[in-house]
């Protein structure tokens, strides 16, 4: 079956448009982009049909453009020009549209002063024989136009009936990413000297920068942080424990690293300047959101998570205890650092806390831990675990039989007691 082609063109408006950043992060609706010098961006969804409607991308493409500080207008066609037109003069038909628009038919992907005074003079003529709008131009059988408009006439009509295509010209995003706010360009914001003020502005730069990260498929894991301050600078270089790809991921972890660092030594001037430039990433998997299932929020608020723990309590300090085949329950784990797919709804056969060192225990009655008293009032087990007899120095084996021990107090022990030793160990807790 033949792909037809399909184009969204947003056309932006406003000042300093940061169209190459725009462009990049568009890369995750289509792999195939144009950008129009400083005015629109073009995209091809021709093959992009079953993943989204158009309706959707129009409002993916509304909020997009909008994290970039500029707004637009979307036109969707059946080829570029017309997609541009309709997006420029705001019409959902290519028959409402004037004989301006024919000027995008002549030079859909950038300006040009020859075509732009060609098709001016075409358009100063057409309106004396009475034109008004494209369709009326349309309706000019083609071949009879060489004679009152010349060769530009002809290939004017040729594109506007999709019969002399063209190939898009190649995009190609910077080499880095690199995201800055001047911040005497920011009328909303007060003079920015403390911790708050600055958060705002890196929730812009974060946005922007996530956007385009995810354009490429990658994750943030590096980033350089600049302040430039009317007297001085100042400088981090933030290594994230786990790699992030939302703002709500990064944003926390820079309020706890910034509000420390800036808790003991202050920023003694304001700020003027503020640059996230990304250093390192890792690979992403590029995926459309399902609407009916919130797994994708849940990941980036686990990844959030355990990126807080780490940054905060050291980077081996924070990890998910993955259950592994081994007999020795000192082994029988893994460090990860992957949520559960699910939380068990009973309590397990093995306790949640398992000691690297098993604790003698002293009975008396009772069971005794330094000044720690248990006394007992249920039993339930035996369950022996027997490892690989070639672990022991005596060729012997390790044979254990472990109890779960219920204390008056409500509290559940893993207790174990050893054939070749005497008395009971205590080896983990039931939580």
């Amino acid at each position: 079956m033949k792909r037809t082609e399909r184009v969204a063109c947003l056309l932006l408006k406003g000042k300093a448009v940061p169209i190459l950043e725009l462009a990049e992060a568009c890369h995750r609706f289509s792999p195939q982009i144009a950008v129009r010098d400083k005015e629109a961006v073009f995209l091809e969804i021709g093959a992009c049909r079953n993943l989204y409607s158009e309706q959707s991308l129009l409002m993916r493409l509304n909020v997009l453009a909008q994290r970039f500080g500029c707004f637009g207008q979307v036109g969707f066609a059946d080829d570029a020009p017309t997609a541009l037109a309709l997006a420029r003069f705001g019409v959902s038909s290519r028959d409402k549209l004037p004989l301006e628009a024919l000027y995008d038919y002549a030079s859909p992907f950038g300006h040009d002063d020859a075509s732009y005074k060609k098709v001016m003079g075409l358009i100063v003529t057409m309106h004396m024989l009475g034109l008004s709008h494209l369709k009326d131009f349309a309706e000019l059988p083609t071949k009879t136009l060489a004679s009152r408009f010349g060769s530009h006439g002809v290939e004017l009509s040729l594109r506007l009936h999709n019969r002399a295509p063209f190939a898009w010209p190649r995009f190609t995003p910077a080499e880095k990413v690199s995201e800055k706010a001047e911040l005497h360009e920011l009328s909303e914001l007060p003079i920015c000297t403390d911790l708050e003020p600055l958060l705002f502005v890196l929730k812009g730069l974060s946005d922007r920068t996530m956007a385009r990260l995810r354009g490429r498929a990658q994750r943030l894991s590096t980033f350089n942080l600049t302040l430039d301050l009317e007297k001085g600078r100042r400088e981090w270089k933030i290594e994230l424990p786990v790699p992030q790809g939302s703002t709500a991921g990064l944003l926390p972890i820079l309020r706890d690293r910034l509000g420390f660092d800036l808790q003991k030594k202050p920023l003694e001037n304001t700020i003027v300047r503020v640059q996230l430039d990304v250093v390192e990433t890792t690979p992403a998997n590029r995926s459309q959101r399902d609407l009916f299932d919130e797994g994708g929020d849940t990941a980036e608020a686990w990844d959030a998570l355990v990126g807080r723990l780490r940054q905060k309590l050291g980077k081996d300090s924070a990890f998910v205890a993955n259950q592994v085949d081994e007999y020795l329950p000192e082994r029988a784990w893994a460090r990860a650092l992957e949520a559960l797919d699910r939380l068990p709804t009973e309590l397990p056969p093995r306790p949640a806390r398992v000691l690297r060192k098993p604790i003698p225990l002293k009975q008396d009655g009772q069971f005794l831990v330094g000044q720690k008293k248990w006394r007992v009032s249920e039993w339930h087990g035996p369950e022996r675990i027997a490892v690989e007899w070639w672990m022991d120095p005596e060729l012997e084996g390790f044979k254990r039989d472990y109890y779960r021990i219920v204390t008056e107090a409500g509290e559940q022990l893993w207790v174990y007691s050893a054939p070749a030793r005497q008395g009971y160990y205590l080896h983990g807790y039931f939580d």
